[in-house]
């Protein structure tokens, strides 16, 4: 399994466990990630991606390094 950190949205309301979609805005379309909170820190959260959604993690991962 594969995860991320993120920093922490300003009123966050979940713990440690919850299930979070995370929303990329791109072209030609948004792309939404689904994963689970299991860690949560003062400044950050790390979450890791739902089974079944490899495809969509490495295309991400893919287009994001492309545009740095």
């Amino acid at each position: 399994a594969s995860g991320a950190r993120i920093g922490l949205p300003e009123h966050f309301e979940h713990g440690v466990g919850a299930l979070v979609r995370l929303y990329f805005p791109r072209e030609p379309g948004h792309m939404v990630i689904f994963a689970e909170i299991k860690r949560l820190a003062v400044d950050h959260l790390g979450v890791q991606f739902a089974d079944g959604q490899q495809d969509q993690v490495y295309q991400l991962m893919g287009e994001l390094s492309e545009s740095a």
